[in-house]
């Protein structure tokens, strides 16, 4: 009796399957993306979470490796006809199980490196990251676009170095304030780290172009920085600008006009005639720890001018649980510019912060037109 109800119950649900298959699985997908969604604009982006971060960081390189080493140590069995035994049998004979498992792991990491940093590259300005970002984080809120995705080695691998770049651009001055003067070292060699193709040191298979695409492209991006300055550098995650502007004078750390990001070149013409400072107002939010030089670089038509050098960042103290801690107002500093040779011809006029020995922090411009 109970062996004919499950049976009917089986049958039933088949049916079901055949008849709204397609609908189930978009009504699941669509359940799948809003969970995802509400679960990432929910969580909580402060210091404290920088090792979660770094975790899931882990979770990703190690699932998406492993499952690699998998996949060709089930190509190199099937070549030479042997059977495994034990757990690697019921593995290699249920290779679904294990993709599924590897999908679901490096999806719900990917998903959560993503959009914790999304805000943070927002605020940071690091725009096209920020469009890399969020094209990430849609497709691994998709479920079968990551399904997808995920079969390309190629592709995982370079999702898996994008992912750890961001993640440790936040997490590195949190965890390790006092070696700041390596932050791009670290950030490179992680970049170069994750992107090699780790199941070919197995030997199993033959190197192929989609095996040395990731590093041959992490390789040239950190080639290129060097010779286009500080453009394609990623800023520091944790440490950045808030409520930052160019204007004319400052007086107690408020400047007295701030200029929008596009202004009518009188207005240039007219503080320069009139002996006015053009001042970079740059306040920076910091963890606890943050120790250095802060300098302004000082830009026009996207010609370095000037440089200059001002007072160490003062960072908070960690509050009495040992949490590390940021000033919400930031530490404030700013710089001024009397002389602004030939004004009329200027189209452009901006102001980027550093720390310590060329740490990009942000920037800040305007544009000039003529009315």
């Amino acid at each position: 009796m109970t062996a004919t109800i499950t049976q009917k119950t089986i049958e039933r649900i088949r049916k079901i399957q055949e008849q709204h298959g397609n609908r189930i699985s978009l009504v699941l997908t669509g359940l799948s993306f809003l969970w995802g969604l509400i679960s990432g604009i929910l969580l909580k982006r402060d210091y404290e979470h920088s090792r979660a971060l770094l975790s899931y960081l882990g979770l990703f390189v190690l699932i998406s490796v492993i499952f690699r080493i998998f996949v060709e140590y089930e190509a190199r069995l099937a070549a030479k006809e042997r059977e495994p035994k034990g757990l690697r049998r019921l593995l290699v004979k249920r290779p679904s199980l294990v993709s599924g498992a590897a999908n679901f792991g490096t999806q719900y990491a990917a998903q959560y490196i993503t959009m914790f940093c999304i805000p943070l590259l927002s605020l940071a300005g690091a725009w096209i990251t920020l469009a890399l970002t969020l094209l990430i984080a849609v497709i691994s809120l998709v479920d079968p676009w990551w399904n997808k995705v995920s079969m390309l080695p190629w592709c995982m691998s370079l999702i898996r170095t994008f992912s750890s770049v961001i993640a440790v651009a936040f997490a590195f001055p949190v965890l390790m304030p006092a070696y700041l003067e390596y932050f791009y070292q670290v950030l490179a060699a992680t970049a170069l780290l994750t992107s090699l193709p780790w199941d070919l040191l197995m030997g199993w298979q033959r190197r192929r172009l989609q095996h040395l695409l990731p590093p041959a492209v992490v390789l040239s991006l950190i080639i290129a920085e060097v010779f286009m300055h500080s453009r394609l550098r990623l800023p520091l995650l944790s440490i950045w600008l808030k409520d930052q502007a160019i204007g004319v004078d400052i007086s107690s750390y408020k400047l007295g006009e701030i200029w929008t990001k596009e202004e009518d070149r009188s207005k240039l013409l007219a503080a320069t005639n009139e002996g006015h400072g053009i001042c970079c107002y740059t306040p920076i939010v910091s963890p606890s720890g943050v120790e250095a030089i802060v300098s302004h670089e000082w830009l026009i038509n996207d010609q370095v001018v000037d440089r200059i050098s001002l007072s160490p960042i003062r960072s908070p103290e960690p509050n009495s649980q040992g949490v590390k801690v940021h000033n919400e107002r930031g530490f404030r500093t700013y710089s001024c510019k009397k002389h602004v040779a030939d004004p009329s011809s200027v189209k452009e006029l901006t102001c980027r912060i550093y720390l310590g020995e060329g740490l990009f922090v942000g920037e800040t411009s305007v544009r000039f037109k003529d009315q």
